[in-house]
């Protein structure tokens, strides 16, 4: 039947149909009729016939309501998601690009940043280095004294119980965006590298750390108040 043909159907035949729906719902209907369940449930909508909602509702008890899944399911579903993500299946594995298609891939790439709609197209280094309004006049780039070593790094954050001294998350709950883990980052309180006393030193988190590059004499003296 055509769109025209199912809308006259329903129209000739609404209160069997209706019928038909209360006893075996919308695939009872679509049986009946020879359509899709999603044909019938766009008839029903157009007619004003009420569906009936099949999100679960309030006081309904769940069918996993005190059940448990047994060892061997539980590792049946371990399984099947760890082949999810061991990929044996994948077409290209194994196999290595060509020079060729390696170079057309990077200039592909490069002409991402070369086109000529776009919006910062000139722009490049407009704010870097002494044009930046949080110019510190290089201090980043300074190297860091000889005794500022991971032995040292290890020792500010026992002092400081391995926990950020900002928002107090320990090392073990710190995660990047990709799920790694990684350990507290040690500061300088008075943003001077070569000042390595450990009553200049604090240890962060990188998100606490990261706020410490604006309001520096704020921070600082925060941190000499607290230490």
């Amino acid at each position: 039947m055509s769109g025209r043909t199912f809308n006259l159907y329903f129209d000739k035949n609404r209160e069997t149909l209706e019928e038909i729906y209360n006893k075996s719902g919308l695939r009872g209907v679509a049986n009946f009729v020879g359509c899709c369940k999603t044909t019938a449930f766009n008839q029903f909508n157009r007619l004003g016939v009420k569906i009936k909602s099949s999100k679960f509702k309030k006081g309904c008890v769940s069918f996993m309501k005190g059940k448990h899944f047994s060892e061997k399911s539980i590792e049946k579903m371990s399984l099947s998601q760890k082949k999810r993500f061991q990929r044996e299946n994948v077409w290209n594995k194994g196999k290595e690009m060509g020079e060729k298609f390696s170079k057309k891939c990077s200039i592909a790439q490069k002409k991402r940043f070369e086109t000529e709609d776009s919006w910062n197209k000139g722009n490049h280094g407009f704010m870097a280095g002494e044009k930046h309004y949080n110019w510190q006049g290089g201090k980043s780039f300074e190297p860091y004294g000889p005794e500022f070593n991971n032995k040292l790094r290890e020792q500010i954050r026992n002092r400081d119980s391995y926990r950020c001294q900002q928002c107090f998350r320990h090392q073990d709950e710190l995660y990047t965006k990709t799920g790694r883990k990684y350990k507290l980052t040690v500061h300088h309180i008075d943003y001077n590298k070569k000042n390595n006393d450990k009553g200049n030193l604090i240890s962060l988190c990188r998100g606490c750390h990261a706020q410490t590059n604006f309001g520096r004499e704020d921070w600082t003296n925060y941190f000499n108040n607290k230490l």
